[in-house]
């Protein structure tokens, strides 16, 4: 045998680092009106959610704004006064503990029940159809995790559509669009098939901080949240900030009430005070070589007591195999294997190839170097001594935003 030891050089490319442990932000909302001196005005401003996942710690007003409590945990702005000048400009600011950390309930089977759906979240027979495609009325999270994933692969990423706010049957047919599309189109399936849902807003960090929406499915008592635009599930990653949530888009509005006529736009800061990764290791994860099939097999074991989502990426040489991102879905202790053949032709006979591997469990980043030694049944002897070369240059990538 060839004693020949095939090195792959792999690039990982930087990226923002989209972390899944706590999270602590100052944000902050300027509603800037702009009329005649002496108009009244009213505001009713969309500002802040305090709930399981997202705890506000303090909030500072400009003077005469007072907040205005709504159930589910919703913080709005108020004012009510006079303008003094032409410009008005009334900020609020929050220091936002963000921590995506979902304990959910037993699994359970559901029945197919639509419950209703109108304007953007409307769905018809095709939408319907397809839902009832992918679900398995046997798992209500099997159901959540297929339902997200096909929505994050179906749809492809446009941000000419930013700001078009596309129903969802429109978004089924053109297969584009941006977070509110993903989201719609979402909501409108899970609606087909008798889950109550809610429209989130927000901000997420993309290359930066941008305008973002999402999706929470009612599951018992617990709301999960779901973002089919970056294909995460429960957890998601702690640069997501709530501003409100509601059926969909058309509930999310500032409000000003005046006796003249007058505009108004809103603008949004944010600084991140601190950031960290996730402590708690999910799953247990193994790496073997299944070498009759000639493919890479990876072993997940979920390390918890209760079910569990989370995003999983596994980067492999493209010379050698193909990754994939998912989300994934395990019942509590549960064992999951997943295959990941070679590509056809790659192992030659008497040759030993390492073979670089990195998986990402939501931010729990695992390198593994695979040995594989392809045995030379051609018989003969090698005139090569032991000696390390390189024969390709592949690259590994872990995307985590578009």
């Amino acid at each position: 045998m060839k004693y020949l030891a095939i090195a792959l050089l792999f690039i990982i490319p930087l990226a923002f680092a989209n972390l899944y442990g706590p999270a602590t932000m100052s944000f902050e909302k300027t509603w800037t009106i702009n009329g005649m001196k002496n108009t009244k005005i009213e505001l009713d401003g969309i500002f802040i959610i305090n709930n399981t996942y997202q705890t506000v710690s303090s909030i500072e007003l400009s003077e005469g704004a007072y907040l205005i409590y709504e159930k589910e945990g919703a913080i709005k702005v108020g004012y009510t006064g006079t303008m003094t000048d032409s410009k008005k400009e009334i900020t609020a600011t929050a220091i936002v503990n963000v921590f995506y950390n979902p304990s959910l309930p037993s699994d359970s089977y559901f029945e197919i029940t639509g419950i209703p759906a109108e304007d953007y979240i409307k769905y018809n027979d095709e939408i319907s159809a397809k839902a009832v495609e992918l679900a398995d009325t046997s798992s209500a999270y099997t159901t959540i995790k297929e339902l997200t994933e096909w929505t994050n692969k179906y749809i492809t990423y446009d941000i000419g559509y930013f700001g078009e706010n596309v129903p969802a049957e429109q978004t089924f047919v053109e297969r584009r669009g941006v977070c509110v599309e993903y989201s719609n189109l979402l909501i409108s399936m899970f609606r087909s098939l008798g889950f109550d849902t809610k429209y989130v807003s927000g901000y997420v960090y993309g290359t930066e901080w941008q305008p973002h929406a999402w999706v929470e499915v009612l599951v018992g008592s617990t709301w999960i949240p779901l973002d089919p635009t970056f294909g995460e599930a429960g957890y998601l990653d702690n640069s997501h900030i709530m501003m409100y949530r509601g059926k969909d888009q058309s509930e999310i509005v500032d409000k000003i009430n005046s006796n003249k006529k007058l505009e108004f736009e809103t603008s949004e800061s944010i600084e991140v005070i601190s950031s960290s990764k996730s402590n708690t290791k999910l799953v247990d994860l193994n790496y073997d070589y299944d070498e009759p099939g000639e493919r890479i097999v990876v072993t997940l074991k979920n390390r918890k007591n209760e079910p569990i989502f989370f995003s999983y990426d596994i980067a492999i040489p493209v010379d050698a195999g193909k990754g994939e991102r998912k989300i994934m879905f395990l019942e509590q202790k549960e064992t999951k294997k997943m295959a990941y053949p070679i590509n056809p032709g790659y192992l030659q006979p008497g040759f030993v190839y390492n073979i670089p591997i990195i998986t990402m469990i939501n931010d729990q980043e695992t390198k593994y170097d695979l040995v594989i030694s392809k045995e030379n049944t051609g018989g003969g002897k090698s005139s090569c001594p032991l000696a390390f070369i390189i024969l390709a240059v592949s690259s590994i990538s872990i995307i985590r935003r578009r």
